[in-house]
């Protein structure tokens, strides 16, 4: 057999690598046949498998020759990459593609699973499933337009993953570990509402870490899911825990979480980054010029924020021989990374050279200030945050760069790389038109273009329209809460004080218009100065857009959210007096 020394990955969206280059495929008929030969692990693919995977039931009348054309366009495809043609076998009957376990994301995921269970200390076992989670970049196979894919395969990939994710959970509640589950068996509740072994795991998280209300509301649900849906009752287990919970017994002990860091040269994400030139100019060029300056990088929700910064710190990389350090201030959670577990991480090693520090979702200002000030003064500062950090900026000096919306080209152009040129050919009106509704913003587009592509029949216009009937609802990916726009604008909303967020709701409904300050101040039954006060702060968290001189608006999307969401959980009025 012929293997290549490309490496491959199926664990996100079919990718090829070769050194340093990576290519992701666009959604096509080549996607589709190196996603099954892949995921056949070196054994023939038969002819008919694999026609089912490109056709499912209805195949061209020629589709023997048309198979054989697509695998053609696959073979060119990859020794575009400098994978050699013969890296795919003809044989009797089929193909047939020979990658060494190293080169193949999912051959080293196994392989790591199974180093992991075979460890006799739990927190040895813990740390090598956690590498191997971390071989999975976003939802996999998402470029691959194939129904079979999606309907066979796909679900026992996911159910792989679960697996490995559960004795993650597992292995955290036995360590004490159970804040630091808590992120991760909330969506995985929601995502499976009927797992009784989550719930429970989920429950008792709760309970270790004091949220006793919450852990009993949770086998409420799951009962009342339960008896809904399947006419049973919660299992031994669940009960026990209920009455043990009840009865006010010892939870399990809980200890600080770890804080991830990451320590290495920073590659960009695999989506591509569209436009921006104008942010990636001003921030390598204050890099190059102001070194010892933090730089901020500010903008709302789903802008794309992290995705520049990587870009960035890729391009800026030969610049920084000690490499670059990643640090998320934001735990699993949500809530802010205490800075005395970050001392490890930003101490520099001695005799070791400059660092480009990239601090990722600051929190606020007093976070930004005592990080930056534990970074060596001639190591570069990248700071990310949903809010300006104006007072930081004002103390501790730097710049600043707000990021905002795509243009309709760059937007466009973004859902045409995405879900290939051919598909965005099919009808560049409706492509617009959901480029539009997404409103520019790249965690928007990037959803309304995974919805195509897991939809290879549906026309641009169906996908547009079912878009607009429910947009925030269809702005979500099922089994990926973080792909959800409304889930990231809740996450916003809840950083802000009652009656800021319910003064958001309130500029909302007053329509897409352009406000004065004095119909600000109306629209919230405020004095002029006080509506002026909130509108600063609101501003300042990048969930309005101020107009000079004094004049403000809320994009398209932030007045979606806003309506559809903050004004069902929010029902405070402002009662700031100025």
């Amino acid at each position: 057999m012929n293997q290549t020394s490309a490496a491959f990955r199926v664990l996100g969206p079919v990718a090829i690598e070769m050194g340093s280059a990576e290519a992701v495929l666009p959604p096509s008929q080549p996607a589709v046949l190196l996603a099954m030969l892949l995921l056949s692990g070196s054994s023939v693919v038969s002819q008919g498998t694999l026609r089912r995977a490109l056709w499912d039931d209805e195949p061209p009348l020629a589709a023997k020759q048309a198979l054989h054309t697509s695998m053609m366009r696959l073979r060119r495809t990859l020794e575009a990459q400098g994978v050699p043609e013969r890296a795919i076998e003809t044989v009797h009957g089929g193909y047939r593609m020979a990658v060494a376990e190293e080169r193949l994301d999912l051959a080293r995921f196994r392989r790591a699973v199974a180093v992991g269970t075979a460890q006799a200390n739990p927190e040895h076992e813990l740390r090598q499933l956690e590498l191997a989670l971390g071989l999975w970049d976003g939802a996999p196979l998402v470029n691959v337009p194939s129904v079979m894919v999606q309907r066979d395969l796909l679900p026992g990939l996911l159910d792989e993953r679960l697996r490995v994710d559960e004795r993650v959970w597992e292995l955290m509640l036995e360590l004490g570990m159970a804040r630091s589950a808590l992120s991760g068996l909330w969506d995985a509740a929601r995502r499976y509402p009927a797992h009784e072994h989550i719930a429970e795991m989920l429950i008792d998280a709760l309970y270790r870490t004091g949220r006793q209300a919450e852990a009993l509301t949770e086998f409420h649900r799951i009962r009342q899911h339960l008896d809904d849906e399947l006419g049973i009752d919660p299992g031994a287990r669940l009960r026990r825990l209920e009455l043990s919970i009840l009865r006010g017994d010892r939870p399990g002990p809980d200890r600080p979480e770890r804080q991830a860091v990451e320590t290495v040269r920073v590659r960009a994400g695999r989506w591509p980054l569209v436009g921006r030139t104008d942010a990636i100019r001003f921030l390598s060029e204050r890099l190059a010029e102001h070194p010892s300056s933090p730089v901020v990088l500010t903008g709302p929700f789903g802008i794309g924020k992290t995705a520049l910064a990587r870009h960035v710190a890729e391009l800026m990389g030969a610049r920084y021989s000690g490499g670059t350090t990643f640090l998320e201030m934001r735990d699993k959670t949500g809530a802010a990374v205490p800075c005395t577990t970050l001392g490890d991480a930003l101490l520099r090693p001695s005799g070791t050279g400059r660092r480009l520090v990239v601090l990722d979702d600051v929190v606020d200002v007093d976070q930004a200030h005592e990080v930056v000030s534990m970074v060596s003064p001639d190591d570069g500062v990248v700071l990310t945050s949903r809010t300006s950090l104006a007072g930081f900026l004002a103390r501790d000096g730097g710049w600043l760069h707000r990021l905002g919306p795509l243009s309709d080209d760059e937007a466009t152009n973004l859902l045409t790389t995405a879900i290939g040129a051919d598909r965005a050919a099919a009808s560049r009106e409706d492509l617009r038109r959901i480029a539009d509704l997404c409103g520019g913003v790249p965690l928007a587009l990037r959803i309304a273009a995974a919805r195509v592509l897991t939809q290879p029949n549906v026309s641009l216009a169906d996908a547009y329209d079912r878009l607009a009937e429910d947009p925030l609802g269809r702005l979500s990916l099922p089994g990926d809460p973080s792909m959800s726009v409304a889930r990231r604008f809740d996450e916003a909303v809840e950083q802000l004080a009652d009656p800021l967020a319910a003064a958001l709701a309130s500029l909302a409904g007053a329509g897409p218009a352009v406000l004065s300050l004095d119909d600000c101040a109306r629209v919230l039954g405020l004095p002029p100065k006080a509506a002026e006060r909130y509108l600063d702060e609101l501003v300042d968290a990048c969930l309005v857009e101020h107009v000079p001189p004094r004049h403000y608006t809320l994009s398209d999307l932030v007045r979606l959210c806003a309506l559809g969401v903050a004004r069902t959980v929010r029902e405070t009025a402002p009662t700031l007096k100025g």
